[in-house]
């Protein structure tokens, strides 16, 4: 059996959400909402490629986000934390 959605109820939720976490993110920043980013991280201990216009590929490890959002990625057994909006994160195969 189908069911009908109502778009404006889906929409009414999903600005309620966007609200309710935008406001925990003016009280606490980005280390408030870090561990519902890492329960939800699709790539958490993956191998994974970073690819940016500005420098080579990187290929590492995913270890999620630190309290800042940077993305820590393990590279020959250490972590570096990369904070740009100018990368793509690639699974590798």
């Amino acid at each position: 059996r189908d069911t009908e959605v109502d778009p404006n109820t889906v929409l009414a939720a999903l600005l309620i959400a966007l609200r309710d976490t935008l406001e925990q993110f003016t009280r606490g920043g980005f280390a408030s909402l870090q561990a519902q980013w890492m329960a939800h991280d699709a790539y958490a201990d993956k191998a994974v490629r970073i690819l940016s216009e500005f420098a080579a590929p990187l290929d590492g490890i995913c270890r999620g986000v630190n309290t800042d959002g940077a993305l820590r990625l393990e590279v020959d057994e250490k972590i570096q934390h990369l904070l740009s909006g100018e990368v793509s994160l690639r699974p590798i195969r």
